[in-house]
């Protein structure tokens, strides 16, 4: 019987799936509709939605340089460039400027950042070196 070496890699594989893939073409509000408007609007098969007063959470990972950034928040300068935060937000108010005056919200948004261990909230720069608890 041969010993394994240490070097060498394990001989297992991973078999990997991809739920979707957007074509190159694709803009942000067609990756918005898809992926982030259902967890809004609720439609999410036995999810309750944003609307529905439950919190919702987009996550973006990947290796540096693959579009996250642009994904998320995109060119907040051109409506069509935006990203997926941006889009998120103006489904909600559209939906609370359509709601009864009757009733009240309290909205809350946050857009957090992990690079090389650090958190860093992206809607206010000046708290760098957060803490994860």
């Amino acid at each position: 019987m041969q010993a394994a070496n240490q070097n060498e890699a394990p001989s297992k594989t991973h078999d990997f799936c991809f739920d979707w893939i957007f074509s190159m073409d694709s803009e942000q509000k067609d990756i918005y509709d898809f992926t982030a408007k259902p967890i809004i609007e609720s439609k999410l098969f036995l999810f309750k939605g944003v609307l529905d007063g439950f919190n919702g959470t987009v996550f973006a990972y990947g290796q540096t340089g693959s579009g996250k950034t642009f994904t998320m928040q995109g060119n907040l300068d051109d409506p069509w460039q935006q990203g997926i935060v941006p889009w998120m937000v103006w489904t909600v108010f559209e939906w609370i400027e359509q709601a009864s005056e009757s009733v009240e919200f309290t909205v809350k948004v946050s857009m957090m950042e992990i690079y090389c261990e650090n958190l860093k909230d992206l809607l206010n720069p000046s708290k760098d070196k957060m803490i994860i608890k």
